[in-house]
């Protein structure tokens, strides 16, 4: 008996040493496992205004692929989904965006996710002229983006992917 109460102090207290937020299939989501989730508006930490319009729609779209609109509103929780990339680099749409799901009862985090779609930054070039070739680049890209609509593909593809680790609604 002993035994096991020293074991459930350790676990405890390594649960409370951590600051890790909780992930996919995680003690704390399945403790409050939420049927209805409200999500804010993203946050968008860019220049890019186009991309919040674009990232509150796919999270809209993908909870309720995922069962979250019409769900049992007594076990909500709300969606934080903070836009931290919306660019192109190396001529490639880049995006990263992440979230986090709170407990509407308790506050307690309960699930996190991020992803990344797209290129990755190059600025690591000694050269002047190649930085600035870069970015003169990225400028005329990103004037083209806006008629080929690359950029919104990758953002949506970003969300859905963070999405994806959010356990669907029991039942479906």
């Amino acid at each position: 008996m002993s035994v096991l109460v020293g074991l459930a102090l350790g676990l405890a207290g390594v649960a409370c040493s951590s600051t890790k937020p909780p992930e996919h299939g995680s003690v704390e989501f399945e403790a409050h496992r939420p049927t209805c989730i409200r999500a804010l508006g993203a946050s968008n930490r860019t220049a890019a205004v186009e991309a919040t319009e674009i990232v509150d729609e796919c999270v809209e779209s993908t909870l309720e692929e995922r069962g979250y609109r019409r769900g049992d509103r007594t076990r909500s929780a709300t969606l934080h989904v903070v836009i931290e990339t919306w660019g192109r680099f190396d001529r490639e749409p880049h995006v990263r965006v992440s979230g986090e799901l709170f407990d509407d009862a308790s506050g307690t985090l309960i699930w996190s996710g991020a992803a990344e779609e797209g290129g990755q930054s190059s600025f690591e070039e000694d050269e002047d002229s190649s930085w600035l070739e870069s970015v003169l680049a990225s400028l005329l890209d990103s004037a083209v983006d806006a008629l080929i609509s690359s950029q919104a593909s990758a953002g949506r593809t970003a969300v859905e992917s963070m999405l994806r680790t959010l356990p669907m609604v029991r039942g479906r």
